[in-house]
């Protein structure tokens, strides 16, 4: 089976170097072990290896403006400004390889590809990761502009849905669009297959990770406010901080505060945070939209109890008392008491920590049966077009 995958990522396609989520590096390696033959069309520029039964071409990033609010209003003309240059470079693709079925992740140029697949014929299918907020319709004219290409997506409608589930209940937004459930597949976000390689936790002193983009919608400035609390009360506690993102500089200023209780690891290859779920006690996340997030996932699969803030759909994984602590949004003080609750009941921490490695580990797929699951729906789709 030949895909075309079209991806606004270049440097994710292996498993040893991807940073953030290795979504297609978990997928370009199942389907290259089922025989399958793989073309990428990628934004920016791929600095990995070559690899057998994988074409690659480069298309130039999707334009973004400064300050970001003007993106939202401009959205419909960035995405015919991209939606151009991807239909050129597609149709050079196309006279070279004959794709079986087209997977677009993320949704960029979503149009005219759609056209394309009509035309000639091929199964096509979207894959969404989250992030979008009008479960029950957009509110206001401005939620489209900002939402606009996933608007675009479940509007003009593909032949199949990949819904990444975060919490940001993507299959109702699905509904409400008129996509019926046999179009979609929703997928939790995966735990790893692995173990803890080895516990390297400091027992003198309680370790609360932190692992996420730093930005307005991950909530860093929440996660600052929070952090700066603890710190400054309790001298038992230090911060263990991967990432990056135009929030940086609040994570700096917590180092540069407490230069000895901040471990700041930058942004790292998620093959390499995985070792770090050994050294933290506790995880936090603090998103606007939903936080059933991989970074949590991961934590609790290697028992680790995660706090967070209760928004949208974050209930579907974690139960409060139970499995971890929820937060009302966005009360940094309730945060604070709540987490405060965990470092100081080490025996607390232990007990939601199995309760939640046992839940994630049920109820959870590992990244290997996740892939398989898209792999089948991509065969199935094929096989049905004939």
């Amino acid at each position: 089976m030949n895909i075309l995958i079209i991806t606004p990522w270049c440097d994710d396609l292996e498993l040893e170097s991807v940073k953030g989520t290795p979504e297609n590096a978990y997928l370009v390696k199942a389907l290259l072990n089922r025989g399958h033959r793989i073309y990428v069309i990628c934004q920016g520029e791929y600095k990995g290896k070559e690899r057998k039964g994988i074409n690659m071409v480069n298309v130039d990033p999707y334009p973004v403006l400064s300050p970001g609010p003007l993106n939202y209003p401009l959205a419909p003309m960035l995405q015919s400004i991209y939606s151009k240059k991807l239909r050129k470079i597609l149709q050079d693709v196309l006279d070279v390889f004959s794709p079986h079925a087209i997977l677009n992740i993320g949704g960029y140029g979503h149009i005219e590809i759609l056209k394309i697949s009509k035309k000639k014929r091929i199964p096509y299918i979207v894959k969404l990761m989250g992030t979008i907020e009008f479960a029950k319709g957009p509110g206001s004219p401005i939620r489209i502009f900002q939402y606009y290409r996933e608007f675009l997506c479940f509007r003009n409608k593909a032949d199949f849905y990949f819904l990444v589930d975060d919490g940001s209940l993507p299959d109702k937004v699905a509904l409400y669009h008129g996509i019926k459930g046999d179009k979609f597949l929703l997928l939790p976000n995966p735990r790893p297959s692995s173990e803890l390689i080895s516990e390297q936790k400091d027992r003198d002193i309680v370790s609360v990770g932190y692992f996420s983009r730093f930005d307005k919608l991950k909530g860093t400035d929440f996660f600052y406010k929070i952090a700066n609390n603890i710190l400054k009360n309790n001298k038992d506690v230090r911060f263990i901080i991967a990432g990056d993102g135009p929030y940086r500089n609040l994570i700096l200023r917590l180092k540069e505060k407490y230069p000895e209780r901040i471990k700041y690891l930058g942004f790292i290859p998620h093959k390499e945070l995985l070792k770090y779920y050994g050294e933290i006690d506790i995880i936090v996340s603090t998103n606007r939209y939903a936080n059933a997030t991989l970074q949590v996932v991961e934590g609790m699969n290697f028992g680790v109890p995660p706090v967070v803030f209760d928004v949208l759909g974050t209930r579907r994984l974690i139960e409060d008392g139970k499995t971890g602590l929820l937060v009302r949004p966005w009360n940094v003080k309730e945060f604070v008491n709540k987490l405060n609750e965990l470092i100081e009941n080490k025996e607390k921490r232990v007990e939601l920590g199995l309760k939640a490695r046992d839940f994630v580990r049920k109820n959870i797929p590992t990244w290997e049966d996740r892939v398989d699951m898209e792999m089948s729906k991509m065969e199935e789709l094929v096989d049905a077009r004939g």
